[in-house]
């Protein structure tokens, strides 16, 4: 008996998405009979889905096309190797070579072997880090596999960044450092043939150290927002890094018991350096004002992400008449600064826990005022 084979892509659009897409399907008959349908786990538009030559149309679908041809072309590779033997192909064949696929798959890769690998030793700052690049890769392609990597792809990504999400200098470094070591340890796991970043030159941009002025940080303080528990909370915990020099994962891990006679004593999630700072009656007043939720959390914060945090800053800094780009961070940079008018390097590398006493070197204020005074009071003889 004569078998013959089809195998094709079809448009399920009896399923609409809530985006309007309809999802595809692999389907293998054989003499005309269905065998199996598969999902691609893919979804195109009705009006973007060419049924005749089982592609997608338009703009940005070249690599969505090849994955598509790349799975019939597997499918009849495997038809044709058992025909040549005077075989015929089961259902669990086609079914098992189908789902090789999801190793390829990156998000897989990302939460399966990246995550296990990495997860345990970074911070948990540096862990959202990682997640919002898997979230930016998902708004970028949904289905992004492993071989479908290239230089190509990191360009696209890029100019997604930029353009379409509007994404600062700073930030769209981060995801790709980010993204470069996913990939560096899938190559190194030999998942990837090739490590595609080896090509793509990204400038890093350079580091500022930009700090509130005593003036724009009294505006912040005397900005009244106690009608709004949202912004009155986000105040307190940037008005304590800026009167502590902690980072923001170390502000959100504060315990109640970090605290004692005034000293606040904790290891710094990044660095895991131990630090004592003596607090002074700023940062013990906002200690003062959270010690009725000790009873209801060990944190002397309420813990909020990052990203929304310095979202509700933006609001903060919009009403205190500040204008400039206020984040978390900006706070320890405040801290260094204010402490760099009249303390030493040392004095604020054990404060603010730098490892290097260069890294603390930059808060020192050297303006020429300063040096005048200094080269004054030396006496060479």
């Amino acid at each position: 008996m004569k078998l013959n084979y089809n195998v094709r892509i079809v448009i399920r659009k009896d399923k609409v998405r809530n985006d309007n897409t309809c999802p595809l399907y692999l389907k293998i008959s054989l003499n005309g009979k269905q065998l199996v349908k598969l999902s691609m786990g893919e979804s195109v538009l009705q009006e973007h889905w060419d049924s005749k030559n089982q592609k997608a149309i338009g703009k940005g679908y070249g690599m969505f096309n090849a994955h598509l041809n790349r799975s019939v072309l597997e499918i009849e590779d495997l038809i044709s190797d058992r025909k040549a033997r005077g075989k015929t192909v089961s259902r669990d064949e086609i079914v098992s070579l189908f789902k090789k696929e999801d190793t390829e798959c990156y998000y897989k890769y990302f939460d399966e072997v990246f995550c296990k690998n990495k997860f345990t030793e970074i911070s948990q700052y540096t862990k959202e880090s990682y997640l919002l690049l898997r979230k930016r890769l998902k708004e970028f392609k949904p289905n992004l596999r492993l071989s479908d990597i290239d230089l190509k792809l990191i360009q696209d990504f890029n100019y997604y960044l930029l353009v379409d999400k509007k994404t600062g200098k700073g930030g769209v470094w981060n995801r790709h450092k980010n993204f470069r070591t996913t990939l560096k340890l899938a190559y190194d796991l030999n998942l990837i043939d090739d490590y595609p970043y080896k090509n793509f030159k990204l400038d890093k941009p350079k580091s500022k150290n930009e700090a509130l002025t005593k003036q724009e940080l009294n505006a912040i303080v005397d900005l009244d927002v106690s009608f709004n528990k949202r912004l009155d909370e986000t105040k307190d915990k940037f008005l304590f890094a800026c009167y502590t020099g902690l980072r923001f994962g170390d502000v959100m891990n504060l315990k109640w018991d970090n605290i004692k006679n005034g000293v606040m004593q904790i290891i710094q999630e990044k660095t895991k350096n131990p630090v004592q700072i003596p607090l002074n009656k700023e940062a013990k007043r906002i200690i003062a004002k959270n010690v009725k939720m000790k009873r209801e959390r060990n944190t002397v914060f309420k813990v909020v992400s990052n990203q929304k945090t310095n979202y509700i800053l933006k609001e903060i800094a919009e009403l205190a008449e500040v204008d400039k780009n206020v984040s978390f961070h900006l706070a320890r940079h405040t801290f260094g600064t204010i402490l760099g008018k009249d303390q030493n390097a040392f004095t604020i590398m054990k404060l603010m826990g730098h490892k290097k006493i260069s890294t603390s070197a930059i808060y020192v204020n050297t303006d020429v005022n300063t040096l005048k005074e200094t080269m004054q009071m030396v006496s060479f003889r």
